[in-house]
């Protein structure tokens, strides 16, 4: 089928003829890179990386990562024109290990939903708060004065905890869709299928084990007699000679 896309050359449409230019995207992998000096430039990591005669790799782009303080990192994220990642690269005279580039889970600051940011962001509503779900707070979620027993995630539609909370159930299956995602080289929505499968399975068997455990029996515990146990030996008199 890809084949036969790429040689239709034109569409007859209502208003006439369109001539296209068919072609098939070629496929796209990112990796980690590091520790490159901070002196290396994205544009001279690219060309050492694609003028090395050793390896005949086609780069599309390489960021520098940044470091949990906004600074920038040794560490460089590189997307390759490839199928599958290549195990190792050489940058200058150094070999580099490269791992798999695993993204973090977006959280529009806007609408507070999930899989996109505030600049992609399309709906139509004003920004909400990540805890009432209301009209945002001029200080930010901070103000709100809602109780936390009441507030909502939007994601998961659970309360007690806002749509911020790094542990909501939705938060970490998207994780596992990373993962699987940077792992086995598959599109985001296959290894979001996948990890909610996985996730349901693993749930269900957890419920199986749980209902399969035998309840406690009160039959089959020890019975302990409540009679008052009667020595039949008789009391021995103080000594109150000896106790002075």
């Amino acid at each position: 089928q890809q084949t036969m896309i790429t040689k239709i050359t034109s569409l007859k449409t209502s208003r006439g003829v369109i001539k296209i230019n068919a072609r098939i995207p070629e496929e796209k992998t990112e990796g980690v890179v590091g520790p490159i000096p901070l002196d290396y430039t994205a544009e001279e990591i690219a060309n050492l990386i694609q003028g090395n005669r050793h390896h005949s790799l086609k780069v599309n782009g390489v960021f520098r990562l940044k470091t949990k303080t906004g600074e920038r990192s040794k560490a460089v994220r590189i997307v390759f024109y490839a199928k599958r990642l290549p195990q190792t690269v050489q940058i200058g005279t150094q070999f580099f290990r490269v791992e798999p580039y695993r993204r973090e889970v977006k959280r529009c600051t806007r609408c507070q939903r999930l899989d996109h940011d505030k600049r992609e962001c399309r709906s139509k509503q004003t920004a909400r708060c990540p805890k009432c779900l209301e009209k945002a707070h001029p200080q930010g979620a901070r103000e709100c004065a809602l109780e936390k027993s009441k507030w909502k995630c939007i994601n998961c539609n659970q309360r007690g905890h806002s749509a911020a909370y790094g542990g909501c159930p939705e938060v970490h299956m998207r994780k596992k869709a990373l993962e699987i995602q940077a792992q086995e080289y598959m599109p985001y929505a296959t290894a979001m299928a996948k990890a909610r499968k996985e996730l349901v399975s693993k749930q269900t068997t957890t419920n199986k084990q749980t209902s399969s455990k035998p309840a406690a029996n009160r039959d089959l515990l020890p019975t302990i007699s409540r009679r008052r146990i009667v020595s039949s030996s008789p009391a021995r008199p103080l000594n109150y000679a000896a106790a002075a």
